[in-house]
């Protein structure tokens, strides 16, 4: 494992009334990006093809 790495274990899951988001762990992989995003907003999700477009590659 790298210098750069971060190592996640023992993860657990716990329902919860409060709505969070967890990152679980993250690596330098050279000047690429990667991200996984997920919503729940009614007003994001009805308008979501021009909120996306312009970080879509083209």
């Amino acid at each position: 494992m790298s210098d750069f790495a971060v190592k996640v274990s023992g993860m657990v899951w716990k329902p919860d009334d409060v709505y969070t988001v967890k990152l679980e762990g993250a690596e330098f992989a050279g000047y690429r990006a990667v991200a996984f995003c997920g919503t729940r907003d009614p007003g994001l999700i009805s308008q979501f093809d021009s909120f996306w477009n312009p970080f879509e590659r083209t």
